[in-house]
């Protein structure tokens, strides 16, 4: 997908919740209460439950697309 923001190339992966954080990470997986910044996950926020959702990330503008 083409980011409609700044028309780069967008990566499809999941956002992710475990109950104590939400992360955007390229491969769906279990994890630990935080996000592995060397697999490319990135933390977005501290959430109370658990879910998965298909999201794509632009990481030139910072913005995450999903949808539900």
């Amino acid at each position: 997908m083409t980011c409609p923001f700044c028309g780069g190339e967008m990566e499809v992966g999941f956002v992710q919740s475990n109950g104590s954080a939400l992360i955007w990470t390229n491969k769906k997986h279990c994890f630990s209460v935080l996000a592995d910044s060397s697999k490319g996950e990135i933390q977005l926020d501290h959430v109370f439950n658990s879910a998965s959702i298909t999201a794509e990330i632009c990481r030139k503008c910072k913005k995450i697309i999903a949808d539900y």
